[in-house]
């Protein structure tokens, strides 16, 4: 077990990873769980989704990200540190030029992240 004292989040106590069927927690219903903490448990929620549905549509760096979103590049690379700490992402290479890629749980789950994301746009329209 990978235990991390700088975790924050519904797992924060007992996280594995790779998630693995002896950690007594349903793969799915775990990954679940952080998608709906990681996007809807605070403000940089929306922004998060963005850049999942980014990165979805084509791996890049966080330069490109924030080039791409029009966001802050600080802020960026903010939020991929959540959606990496929370495996929800996974990096290929280092430094600059890191490209990040949805993570196999997330691609397994990825619905429910379309389904939260459906949800946010329809909150915010309100």
């Amino acid at each position: 077990m990978c235990e991390s004292p700088n975790r924050k989040g519904p797992l924060a106590s007992r996280v594995e990873y790779p998630f693995s069927s002896g950690s007594g927690l349903d793969l799915s219903s775990a990954v679940r769980r952080i998608i709906w903490w990681t996007f809807t448990g605070s403000r940089g929620g929306p922004n998060r989704a963005r850049l999942i549905v980014a990165i979805k549509e084509k791996p890049m760096n966080a330069n490109q990200l924030a080039t791409q979103l029009g966001m802050d590049y600080k802020t960026v690379r903010h939020h991929l540190n959540v959606l990496y700490k929370n495996h929800l992402l996974i990096g290929v290479g280092e430094g600059y030029g890191t490209m990040y890629f949805i993570s196999p749980e997330l691609e397994q789950d990825y619905d429910e992240f379309l389904r939260i994301w459906e949800k946010m746009g329809q909150e915010q329209a309100t």
